[in-house]
């Protein structure tokens, strides 16, 4: 995620340990003010998905392309 020169970097993980699950959901606390730039989805395949100025306080679904 970028936003007024700045950049935040999060990582899911599918799961961790025996019947583990882990939140699939990121959240960005980026300040009052801030505007988005871009997110970049990284995807396990390979594939880089980039959203450019994604809305603020919203939940942005996403899906690994085919």
């Amino acid at each position: 995620m970028r936003w007024n020169g700045q950049q935040q970097v999060q990582e899911v993980s599918g799961g961790s340990g025996f019947c583990a699950q882990n939140q699939r959901q990121l959240h960005f606390g980026l300040g009052p003010g801030a505007a988005v730039e871009k997110a970049v989805v990284r995807w396990p395949s390979g594939k880089i998905e980039e959203l450019k100025g994604p809305e603020k306080n919203r939940v942005h679904k996403r899906k690994e392309p085919a």
